[in-house]
Protein backbone atom coordinates (compact mmCIF):
# COMPACT_ATOMS: atom_id res chain seq x y z
CA UNK A 1 0.00 0.00 0.00
CA UNK A 2 2.77 2.38 0.86
CA UNK A 3 5.31 1.08 -1.91
CA UNK A 4 4.56 4.11 -4.43
CA UNK A 5 4.75 6.66 -1.67
CA UNK A 6 7.98 5.47 -0.23
CA UNK A 7 9.40 4.80 -3.83
CA UNK A 8 8.44 8.61 -4.58
CA UNK A 9 10.29 10.03 -1.93
CA UNK A 10 13.67 7.92 -1.77
CA UNK A 11 14.08 8.70 -5.46
CA UNK A 12 13.11 11.90 -5.49
CA UNK A 13 15.41 12.73 -2.84
CA UNK A 14 18.11 10.95 -4.17
CA UNK A 15 18.16 11.40 -8.14
CA UNK A 16 15.08 12.64 -10.06
CA UNK A 17 16.62 11.08 -13.19
CA UNK A 18 16.24 7.64 -11.57
CA UNK A 19 12.86 8.47 -10.16
CA UNK A 20 11.88 9.81 -14.17
CA UNK A 21 13.20 6.63 -15.88
CA UNK A 22 11.43 4.42 -12.96
CA UNK A 23 8.17 6.31 -13.80
CA UNK A 24 8.55 6.03 -17.55
CA UNK A 25 9.05 2.22 -17.70
CA UNK A 26 6.66 1.44 -15.23
CA UNK A 27 4.15 3.59 -17.44
CA UNK A 28 5.02 1.83 -20.91
CA UNK A 29 4.56 -1.75 -18.69
CA UNK A 30 1.39 -0.41 -17.58
CA UNK A 31 0.00 1.11 -20.80
CA UNK A 32 0.97 -2.66 -22.63
CA UNK A 33 -1.12 -4.37 -20.54
CA UNK A 34 -3.98 -2.27 -20.74
CA UNK A 35 -3.64 -2.21 -24.79
CA UNK A 36 -3.49 -6.17 -24.21
CA UNK A 37 -6.52 -6.51 -21.67
CA UNK A 38 -8.61 -4.38 -24.12
CA UNK A 39 -7.42 -6.33 -27.35
CA UNK A 40 -6.30 -3.20 -28.56
CA UNK A 41 -3.92 -2.20 -31.56
CA UNK A 42 -0.14 -1.58 -30.09
CA UNK A 43 -0.18 2.35 -30.76
CA UNK A 44 -3.89 2.79 -29.58
CA UNK A 45 -4.42 5.60 -27.40
CA UNK A 46 -4.51 4.47 -23.50
CA UNK A 47 -6.53 7.02 -21.85
CA UNK A 48 -9.71 5.87 -23.00
CA UNK A 49 -8.30 2.33 -21.93
CA UNK A 50 -7.72 3.21 -18.58
CA UNK A 51 -10.96 5.05 -18.51
CA UNK A 52 -13.29 2.12 -19.99
CA UNK A 53 -11.80 -0.14 -17.34
CA UNK A 54 -11.96 2.14 -14.30
CA UNK A 55 -8.31 2.26 -13.67
CA UNK A 56 -5.85 5.19 -12.81
CA UNK A 57 -2.68 5.63 -14.82
CA UNK A 58 0.78 5.74 -13.14
CA UNK A 59 1.38 9.87 -12.41
CA UNK A 60 -2.80 9.29 -11.15
CA UNK A 61 -1.96 6.08 -8.97
CA UNK A 62 1.08 7.84 -7.87
CA UNK A 63 -1.05 11.53 -6.88
CA UNK A 64 -3.89 9.36 -5.57
CA UNK A 65 -1.10 6.96 -2.99
CA UNK A 66 0.27 10.28 -1.75
CA UNK A 67 -2.64 12.06 -0.92
CA UNK A 68 -3.55 8.32 0.85
CA UNK A 69 -0.43 8.43 2.69
CA UNK A 70 -0.78 12.06 4.07
CA UNK A 71 -4.74 11.73 5.25
CA UNK A 72 -3.33 8.58 7.18
CA UNK A 73 -0.69 10.49 8.51
CA UNK A 74 -2.73 13.43 9.18
CA UNK A 75 -5.39 11.40 11.18
CA UNK A 76 -3.13 9.12 13.35
CA UNK A 77 -3.66 6.23 10.99
CA UNK A 78 -0.04 4.96 10.43
CA UNK A 79 2.70 3.02 12.56
CA UNK A 80 3.78 4.91 15.57
CA UNK A 81 7.59 5.23 14.07
CA UNK A 82 6.07 7.56 11.15
CA UNK A 83 5.13 9.96 13.71
CA UNK A 84 8.45 12.20 13.59
CA UNK A 85 8.76 11.36 10.14
CA UNK A 86 6.79 14.77 8.62
CA UNK A 87 7.30 18.53 10.75
CA UNK A 88 4.41 21.08 9.62
CA UNK A 89 6.62 24.26 8.47
CA UNK A 90 4.80 26.39 11.22
CA UNK A 91 6.74 24.18 13.46
CA UNK A 92 10.12 24.14 11.72
CA UNK A 93 11.25 27.70 13.27
CA UNK A 94 9.53 30.87 15.18
CA UNK A 95 9.71 33.85 12.67
CA UNK A 96 6.97 34.09 9.87
CA UNK A 97 7.18 32.89 6.46
CA UNK A 98 4.52 32.66 3.59
CA UNK A 99 5.00 28.31 4.04
CA UNK A 100 4.92 28.79 7.60
CA UNK A 101 1.01 30.07 7.34
CA UNK A 102 0.04 27.57 4.56
CA UNK A 103 0.57 24.84 7.63
CA UNK A 104 2.45 22.40 4.62
CA UNK A 105 4.14 19.47 5.35
CA UNK A 106 7.74 18.63 5.09
CA UNK A 107 10.29 15.80 5.74
CA UNK A 108 12.50 15.91 9.05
Amino acid sequence: MYVISWWKAELKTRNIKVWHDYIKSVNLAAKKCVRIIAKADSKAHTAPLFKKFGLLNISELCFFQTALFMFQYTRGHLPQRLNSYFVRTNSSHHYSTRSAESGYWTID
